[in-house]
Formats: C-alpha cells, sequence, structure tokens
C-alpha cells in the first residue's frame, strides 16, 4: 500500500512540473491592498513598470518568468512598501502591493521638495500629485542634500547623528507632524505648517513654528515645538470656549508660545 502511495506522488509530482512547464501567463494581475486609503500607485503604473523588463510577459512561458527580479524592480519604486509576486495554475501571475502613505509634503524657500511618509521615508514628488497632506514651507536647515530620497535613518552617518542639531530639529519636526496626522481634528484642520529660522550669522536658534488652519482667517504661532501637546490642548479650548461667541474671523494671529497662555490680535 506504501509502495502505491509513494508511486502516486512521484506520479502526480511528475504530472504537475510537466503542466508547469506547458503553462504560460494568461494575465497579469495587479493587487494594490490599500488602495481605498493611499492613491499614489495605479494599475497602469505597475503595467509601466513591468515594461521596463523589456518583454511583455503575457504569454510567456511560466518557467521562464522570473518572480524575483520582478519583485526587486517593483519594490525599489520609492512609493512601494512591500510587494509580493506568485504565479497559479490557471495561468495568472500575481503581483500584490502596499504602498508608503504621505503624510506630510516639504516644499520649502531653500529648493527642498518631498513628500514624508507614515514609516520615515523622504520620497519625490510625482509628476502631476496633488495629495492631501499639510504643507511644510519656509527655510531652514535640512539633514541631508537636496535629491535625497530614502529611510530619513540613512539620511546621515549615524556618529554624526547625536552631535547634528538640524538632525534633532528634523525628528521634532517630524513627531509633530505624527502626532497631528494621527489625531483626526488636527489631521483635517491643518493644512500648512510654516517653520521660521531664527538663526542669526550661521548660529544654530531652534527654528519657530506657525500652522494654518482649514477654518478661520487667523495664523497660530506656536513658537518652538516643546511642549507642543500643551499648547495644542491650550488651542482646543480657545476653539470650544472663545471662537464660537467671538467669531472665527475676529483675529488674524493666535500666539500660544508663552507658557499658560492664548495671546490674540486682531
Amino acid at each position: 500500500m506504501w509502495c502505491v502511495i509513494v508511486a502516486y506522488f512521484v506520479f502526480a509530482s511528475g504530472l504537475n512540473r510537466k503542466e508547469k512547464e506547458q503553462l504560460r501567463v494568461e494575465k497579469v494581475e495587479v493587487r494594490i491592498r490599500d488602495a481605498h486609503k493611499v492613491h499614489v500607485v495605479s494599475e497602469k503604473m505597475v503595467s509601466e513598470w513591468l515594461g521596463e523588463l523589456g518583454s511583455d510577459l503575457v504569454n510567456t512561458e511560466m518557467s521562464g518568468v522570473n518572480t524575483e527580479r520582478i519583485r526587486q524592480l517593483i519594490a525599489g519604486k520609492p512609493f512601494v512598501k512591500d510587494v509580493r509576486v506568485f504565479s497559479d495554475m490557471r495561468g495568472v501571475l500575481h503581483v500584490e502591493l502596499s504602498q508608503r502613505k504621505p503624510v506630510a509634503r516639504f516644499s520649502t524657500d531653500n529648493g527642498y521638495n518631498f513628500y514624508y511618509s507614515d514609516d520615515n521615508w523622504i520620497l519625490p514628488v510625482p509628476f502631476g500629485s496633488a495629495m492631501r497632506v499639510p504643507v511644510i514651507t519656509g527655510s531652514f536647515k535640512m539633514p541631508f542634500e537636496r535629491g535625497f530620497y530614502g529611510s530619513l535613518d540613512d539620511s546621515i552617518d549615524d556618529a554624526e547623528k547625536k552631535g547634528r542639531q538640524d538632525y534633532a530639529f528634523m525628528l521634532n519636526l517630524i513627531n509633530f507632524v505624527t502626532l497631528t496626522a494621527e489625531d483626526n481634528f488636527w489631521n483635517s484642520q491643518i493644512v500648512q505648517i510654516v517653520v521660521t529660522d531664527k538663526g542669526t550669522h550661521g548660529r544654530w536658534r531652534e527654528p519657530e513654528i506657525e500652522i494654518v488652519p482649514r477654518i478661520g482667517n487667523f495664523v497660530v504661532g506656536l513658537g518652538t515645538l516643546a511642549d507642543v501637546p500643551k499648547k495644542l490642548d491650550r488651542l482646543m479650548l480657545f476653539y470650544r470656549n472663545v471662537l464660537p461667541y467671538e467669531g472665527w474671523d475676529n483675529y488674524r494671529y493666535i500666539n500660544l508660545k508663552y507658557d499658560g497662555q492664548v495671546v490674540c490680535t486682531k
């Protein structure tokens, strides 16, 4: 009986291998897992990337398809977070991927223009893109050169990180962006973050932050990024207890930089 079972599996394995050798790619099926949340990568873009292989995959013998090469090609695209490539016995080549999610766009006066994603990556701005994320403007020293793309952790050597004030500020700014992105109210409310570098004659001084809200005709000054949660709590109290009575267009500047105070200018 055991001999019959072993013989059957050997026969079935050989038959399956023969079928695979004769199998051709009937179609390429692309699935973007988080397409309902992030709108960066499209099926059309993936098809164009596959065209970089130099030949049409459809009608190719499945045994000759290098799925690892395809995976590496797609994984190398900036907005792709992870990807799987596999085939089935119906002749379908599957490409499944998830995307990096931008949470802010940097567009500064000193020539930096990139997206920052929720997994700590610096990403190029795709042509014609218009993602609904806060825009960070102003002019301040970055810890990396213009044109760098990749993980923020890899932007400078580990030995330099502790002594770089611009890197420490960048981390604090990213923490602020992440804090507001994870809060439904502030995520929908903040349109622009303006960074003002107060440094003089090449000396470092902690930049100050202003935010431009979606509702209201005013700008909010936070000062430095110290004690940001407390400042946002004060702003929320001001939103709830003052603006409904004073009016959302009654002030042009709300200053939160002084501890325990909300200073308004008409």
